[in-house]
């Protein structure tokens, strides 16, 4: 449903999309390079690895530790978003049940999160030290 509305409402931001949190951390494992995400959008409830699982290795992996990570999820309990922030989330939101809800809901991160706010950069030659959407 996320990839739907991107594909239809949210053109204007490119998607990359993996089907579960142990494809994400796959990726980062055998990615080389700087090929680092502006934004990541993240369901709690994943095939394979879950959210917070998959937030614990991408903070792990230099230079991902600087790229917001947005959790999303139906259920909400305070446990779960505590949990989230201290592995390092940058936001939990809850996940809408409609629609139009939900295009509005990541009309308003993309826009903060990619347009609004200002991320800190890694200087050049300074080491860091230590994605997905489920549909």
């Amino acid at each position: 449903l996320v990839e739907q509305v991107f594909n239809r409402f949210l053109p204007q931001y490119a998607l990359r999309s993996f089907d579960s949190g142990t494809a994400l951390c796959r990726h980062l494992d055998q990615q080389a390079g700087p090929d680092v995400p502006n934004l990541v959008l993240m369901d709690m409830q994943m095939p394979g690895l879950n959210g917070l699982q998959t937030l614990q290795h991408i903070r792990r992996c230099a230079p991902w530790p600087l790229v917001p990570v947005v959790m999303m999820t139906t259920q909400t309990a305070p446990d779960e978003q505590a949990a989230c922030y201290e592995a390092g989330a940058s936001a939990f939101v809850p996940k809408p049940d409609s629609l139009p809800q939900l295009h509005q809901t990541l009309r308003v991160i993309c826009q903060y999160w990619l347009e609004l706010n200002q991320q800190p950069t890694v200087p050049p030659g300074r080491p860091t030290t230590s994605l997905p959407s489920s549909g």
